[in-house]
């Protein structure tokens, strides 16, 4: 059993107009829109544009990346039997997860008829007859009902519904809710423990264990029919727990023992492809995870790694846990890649009641980042949160299975801190600009609490916030950087390979000043120079054996040359 990974946190003050990261990256910060009502689920879709979910206005908008115009493609709020100020609890999340079909991505209008499909999962019934009150610790739950529909997408609205399954058990809590399409055209959704054990949910049963229901689930469905009839079609038949007809829930059961996993993505690592999930803890102990067919991720008999910090406490109503005992008797266990934040048992159980003080971070979402643009950030997963605004980077291994040491000392690095409270995350095709969906409310995703323990909204709330990096940038190619057209003066580096220093020499002597920036081989900058002269020399004598990447900008920011440094 693998032990846990170290988590170190490190804290920039980032300004409005530029963020720097843990890792000095630069960033460029604009907004694209305001005052959406709270965006839950972002997609970078076709012609530059993002796709969002409103949870609470139950609608859906396409929004131009450039302007920020956005056009309402569905209003989804009449088909719904509840409103926000109706006596009830209202359901974690709302209109929650979406996914476009492949399809609409192709530039043959062809093929972007034959399948202009859009999927949407949202939560559309709250069963009368129910005790469902307002305050958080009563001890009546509220339960809800999610379905999961396929729209058609033509001429900038979504009709022609198709219902894929409407009886996903749902709650005022946990709903999880992250919706994508798999590389085999398969749905793949997440369902929470709906908050089993937990506030005025205390006494819900956690069926988390059980594969026979759809809670504490990640579930898969078809894209289209298959050759069974009625909602057997919706079934793939090579589900793990599949039986055929007559269908029952563990039919669409991928895999089970998940408390709240609202980060779901896939990736392709070295051909491989893996669907990573984010989990939500329970007191310490947010969870990444490789989800794999049948597989069962702990919950709730484990949180994190089976490492016994648990043990004699209670989880999601089930007491005592026996963590180690549970990894001996379930061979199909899988455990995370990574935790944030494993402490012991004696740091668990010193924790106050104020849950915003925990070692946890309230993993929101997950992108896997695959593009080669950044330096080192290629294999990398984005995970943004809702405690204090942060997105945190994780680089993966060669075969995307493990996490890797950034080569700073830690594990992972975070970015963006306390510049909103982070609902999901869109990059765009290029690798070089990063879209985040930021909450509008200060509550936490549970049934009670505040992004910052007073309930005022948080930054830039209701808004989807673009940063662009602006720092060097790799080429497709592989090419240690892009290298633009050649620009007088002619710009000379010698020596190269390099043992105690090197020059630049300018064929003229530079009207302006001119600034060198040289990165090492992750991105980080190791020495910023500004010079006027036509020869400047550069001494190296403390840095390390390797390949170091030296640019050169005029004064207005135009780049000159760049050139890789080899340190002997």
């Amino acid at each position: 059993m693998p032990k846990p990974n170290k988590f170190f946190m490190l804290f920039f003050v980032l300004p409005a107009f530029v963020c720097t990261s843990a890792q000095n990256e630069p960033f460029i910060k604009r907004t694209v829109i305001t005052n959406l009502l709270s965006p839950w689920q972002i997609i970078y879709g076709p012609n530059d544009s993002i796709w969002v979910t409103e949870n609470q206005r139950y609608l859906i908008k396409r929004v131009d990346v450039a302007s920020g115009n956005s056009t309402t493609l569905l209003d989804l709020s009449p088909l719904k039997n509840f409103a926000p100020a109706d006596g009830g609890r209202w359901p974690q999340g709302g209109l929650m997860g979406m996914a476009l079909h492949p399809n609409l991505y192709s530039n043959n209008a062809i093929v972007r008829s034959a399948k202009p499909w859009v999927y949407v999962a949202y939560v559309f019934n709250r069963p009368t007859a129910q005790t469902c009150a307002t305050n958080a610790n009563s001890s009546g739950p509220c339960n809800f009902y999610t379905r999961i529909v396929r729209y058609n997408y033509l001429i900038n609205s979504l009709n022609s519904p198709v219902i894929l399954l409407d009886s996903i058990p749902g709650s005022n809590d946990h709903n999880s809710g992250r919706l994508v399409i798999g590389p085999d055209e398969k749905l793949y959704y997440t369902v929470g423990d709906l908050g089993a054990g937990q506030f005025n949910n205390a006494a819900r049963t956690n069926n988390a264990q059980g594969v026979d229901v759809m809670e504490g689930k990640v579930l898969r469905l078809n894209t289209e029919i298959d050759a069974d009839s009625g909602v057997d079609a919706w079934v793939p038949n090579d589900n793990p727990f599949y039986n055929g007809w007559p269908v029952t829930p563990r039919d669409y059961v991928y895999s089970i023992g998940h408390r709240n996993a609202q980060g779901l993505a896939w990736g392709i690592v070295n051909g491989d492809s893996i669907l990573y999930a984010s989990e939500h803890g329970d007191r310490s102990d947010d969870e990444v995870n490789v989800i794999k067919a049948g597989k069962n991720y702990g919950w709730n008999r484990a949180v994190g790694y089976c490492e016994g910090n648990y043990n004699g406490m209670s989880l999601g109503g089930y007491s005592p846990v026996n963590e180690n005992s549970f990894y001996a008797a379930t061979p199909d266990y899988e455990n995370p890649v990574h935790t944030f934040f494993t402490v012991n048992a004696a740091a668990i159980s010193s924790l106050s009641s104020d849950y915003l003080t925990w070692p946890t971070i309230a993993p929101s979402s997950l992108a896997f980042y695959g593009q080669n643009a950044i330096p080192n950030w290629q294999n990398s997963l984005l995970i943004p949160c809702l405690k204090a605004g942060r997105v945190y980077r994780l680089k993966l291994n060669s075969t995307g299975t493990a996490i890797i040491n950034n080569g700073n000392g830690a594990d992972t690095v975070s970015y963006f801190r306390g510049e909103g409270r982070f609902r999901d995350m869109a990059i765009s095709p290029n690798g070089l600009k990063f879209y985040l969906a930021c909450d509008a409310s200060g509550q936490t995703s549970g049934p009670s609490g505040s992004f910052n323990g007073g309930g005022t909204p948080p930054p830039n709330a209701g808004s989807i916030v673009e940063y662009s990096y602006s720092g060097i940038v790799l080429s497709t190619t592989n090419d240690p950087l892009t290298r633009p057209p050649a620009l007088q003066p002619e710009i000379k580096i010698f020596p190269n390979p390099v043992q105690f220093g090197f020059s630049i020499f300018f064929s003229s002597r530079p009207q302006r000043p001119y600034t060198v920036h040289i990165y090492n081989s992750i991105g980080v900058i190791m020495q910023s120079l500004r010079s006027s002269q036509a020869q400047l020399t550069i001494r190296v004598p403390g840095w390390k054996k390797g390949i170091y990447f030296l640019e050169i900008k005029n004064n207005l920011g135009q780049l000159l040359k760049t050139e890789k440094i080899s340190k002997l």
